[in-house]
């Protein structure tokens, strides 16, 4: 295992959420940090110290960078804590940034539960399968498991929660979700 340079503290409530692709990526690579759960009745005391003044938000080195919004923190991890874990080429890294974003929108209506989510769901999940299809179905972008990757995997279990037959028809992005429990050795139920 490589030294690790820099410590990261995540703050995030107490419960899956937004904060789970940050976990996901640091545990996956076994980074060490501290994973500092708020309570929602504690959340006003440390509302400020968060740069947007939302969470989730990871502190690296104490104070030293202090990021916020999901996918800005994954796409530093990616960066920072891996060579090449946000895709070996440029064009790699725009297509894990496009997955990931993609997958983040799925999330947000998801959290709605409303008719919004059952009209746009079908389409958006028949065009991964069919991208994840078109790489050869094992990773989104590449042969490697990438940090768009994990952000399927945790936005896909976390709609799962929601409606439990989701992957019911899509069977290719079942089995892709099914294998990344697999390599990633979690339940994703924290």
């Amino acid at each position: 295992m490589v030294e690790q340079k820099h410590s990261y503290t995540l703050h995030y409530f107490d419960l899956r959420g937004r904060g789970e692709p940050i976990r996901l990526i640091l545990e996956y690579y076994g980074v060490k940090y501290e994973d500092n759960r708020i309570a929602m009745d504690d959340w006003p005391k440390h509302k400020a110290d968060a740069p947007l003044g939302q969470v989730p938000y990871l502190v690296v080195d104490e104070g030293k960078l202090t990021l916020s919004q999901t996918l800005a923190i994954c796409r530093y991890l990616a960066k920072s804590v891996r060579p090449n874990f946000g895709g070996a080429t440029k064009s790699d890294a725009a297509r894990c940034d496009m997955y990931a974003d993609a997958f983040m929108d799925l999330f947000s209506i998801g959290a709605k539960k409303d008719a919004l989510f059952e009209q746009k769901y079908p389409n958006q999940m028949k065009t991964l399968e069919d991208h994840l299809n078109d790489n050869g179905g094992n990773n989104f972008v590449g042969k490697k498991t990438l940090w768009c990757d994990l952000v399927a995997l945790c936005v896909l279990s976390l709609l799962e929660e929601t409606k439990a037959d989701i992957l019911h028809n899509y069977p290719d992005l079942h089995k892709f979700y099914m294998n990344m429990r697999i390599r990633c050795n979690t339940s994703l139920t924290r």
